[in-house]
């Protein structure tokens, strides 16, 4: 029973990997050799199977076995590829060939063996891709030679695609390298690098297909770390450029101001204290500080770490009235590679009475810090203020003064026959109304218009003329305004003329009572009742 159970699962096994022939076809076939493209969907053709035909012979079956038998299906006489979405025809995976072997059978009795070879047929699908050990961050000697190959990047292409190298121009470091061989990877240094002034750059590197139609390519940014070489000599702290732009230190001189009491003190320096840095930022060695001159039989005593210069005893009173300075020589020197810098200190000693000076950061220092330029501005400032109040106040006393002097000054208008005198307040502004209207030609008084002679329209009739010479004709008006000294006097012939009445043809009509004499007194200020005409004086 379990013979027979045995038989049926062999005979179902072989049904489904076998075909099923109704002849003798196993003695005429063989080997098959093709290819097919990858990606290529499930179903697509392989080969033929060629195998004669033997109407006596019994039934046959043909099976596919071999590592890669699972990528083919028989269908007839032909081997089609078993593939699917989910599982697709990939060179780069599963390698250049398939393999797999075709058996045929008869009566179950193994007859022939033929093997199949398929190539697959390579798709450009796939892009470049940086190998990682290749673009990690580099590390560069800022005193790497010009023109000499400094690191390699590499990628590969799946598709066995040839590559090219191209560092992106845009990038901002992109002109410290080159690459000559394009398809080599070997970038070149092409200008000096210099740790003080840039310690990392970074370049944009392309990696693209040459031999291809599509060109795929693909990019990586690569970071240049810049190594630090001891080649700076040490400097002193503040460091001042020798100019813009070049990063070269003038040593500073300390100064330090004591007096005959100070002993065993450490002193304090301008412009700060005695400290020097390894111009190697990158290695920062450490510095050692000696006195080279000017210790004066170790009365100053340096710290050779620190830098602190001590005071140890005091200043020799031998000499009351010296006063005079040490200069001491300081030097710097880094342990590592030996160098030197030096600076000097000028250490002043001040005699009794003498003003001490305030120390580097007070207000008086940081005040004569200050720029020059912007000092004198701020004083041209302050002076032109200054000015613009002075002239302010001496235009308000000019304007306040001018009036007081109209008011003293007198005014004295004489005419021939008649004198006013006013007390009024407001003469004088009467007065100075009147001169104003002389210059303009005319003015008003309290007994009609005043005009110049020349104004007066000429006699309209003989009766008028005859009138005219009845009356008695009145000398030349003539008006003075002037004061005592005789600063001022002006002249003009007036003569009184009396304006009609309402209800009469308009017209000017010459006053026959009154004359043109009038005598104006600047003098004390009258009321206008005051003003008296003397008639009699003109009748005589």
């Amino acid at each position: 029973m379990s013979r027979m159970f045995c038989l049926l699962l062999w005979q179902l096994v072989l049904r489904v990997s076998c075909y099923v022939a109704t002849a003798s076809l196993c003695t005429a076939g063989s080997n098959i050799f093709a290819s097919v493209r990858e990606n290529s969907p499930a179903g697509q053709f392989i080969s033929h199977i060629s195998i004669r035909s033997d109407p006596r012979a019994n039934t046959v079956r043909l099976c596919l076995t071999g590592p890669n038998a699972n990528w083919f299906y028989l269908e007839g006489r032909t081997i089609r590829l078993n593939s699917s979405a989910s599982r697709v025809l990939d060179r780069e995976v599963l390698g250049p060939f398939l393999i797999a072997e075709l058996t045929c059978y008869e009566d179950d009795i193994k007859q022939s063996h033929y093997r199949i070879l398929v190539e697959i047929l390579n798709e450009n699908d796939n892009k470049p891709k940086f190998l990682e050990g290749t673009i990690q961050p580099f590390i560069i000697s800022e005193v790497a030679a010009v023109n000499s190959v400094v690191f390699t990047v590499k990628a590969v292409d799946s598709d066995g695609d040839m590559i090219s190298y191209i560092i992106d121009q845009s990038s901002e470091d992109a002109w410290f390298f080159r690459i000559d061989l394009p398809n080599s990877g070997k970038v070149v240094l092409s200008k000096p690098l210099d740790y003080e002034s840039r310690t990392r750059l970074q370049i944009i590197m392309w990696a693209q297909e040459s031999n291809t139609e599509e060109k795929f390519n693909i990019s990586t940014v690569l970071t240049i770390n810049i190594e630090d070489v001891d080649d700076q000599y040490p400097h002193f702290l503040p460091c001042t450029p020798v100019s813009p732009g070049v990063p070269i230190c003038m040593n500073p001189i300390y100064t330090a101001n004591i007096t005959r009491k100070h002993q065993d003190s450490v002193l304090e320096f301008s412009p700060g204290p005695i400290r020097a840095r390894d111009g190697d930022r990158g290695i920062n060695a450490p510095l050692m500080y000696t006195i080279l001159s000017g210790d004066n039989h170790d009365r100053f005593v340096m710290d050779n770490r620190t830098g602190e210069i001590r005071l140890t005893r005091a200043v020799d009173e031998r000499q009351p009235g010296a006063n005079f300075t040490l200069i001491v020589m300081v030097v710097a020197r880094d342990e590592e590679s030996g160098e030197e810098a030096s600076a000097s200190v000028d250490i002043e000693v001040l005699q009794r009475g003498q003003a001490v000076p305030h120390g580097a950061f007070t207000e008086q220092q940081l005040f004569g810090d200050v720029d020059s330029r912007l000092a004198g501005g701020i004083a041209a400032l302050i002076l032109l203020t200054f000015l613009s109040a002075f002239l302010f106040l001496l235009l308000r006393f000019v304007r306040r003064r001018r009036p007081q002097e109209a008011d003293v000054l007198p005014a004295t208008t004489t005419l021939q026959h008649h004198k006013v005198s006013s007390r009024s307040p407001g003469f004088m502004d009467e007065a100075l109304r009147r001169q104003a209207s002389l210059r303009s030609g005319s003015f008003h008084g309290r007994q009609g218009l005043y005009i110049r002679r020349q104004s007066l329209p000429p006699p309209t009739s003989s009766s008028s003329a005859a009138d005219s010479r009845s009356r008695p004709q009145s000398p030349s008006s003539e008006v003075s305004l002037s004061d005592p000294a005789g600063r001022c006097h002006f002249q003009t012939n007036l003569f009184v003329v009396v304006e009609k009445p309402a209800g009469v043809a308009s017209g000017w009509a010459r006053s026959p009572d009154v004359t043109a004499g009038l005598q104006v007194h600047a003098g004390m200020p009258q009321s206008d009742e005051d003003i008296n005409i003397d008639q009699s004086k003109e009748d005589t």
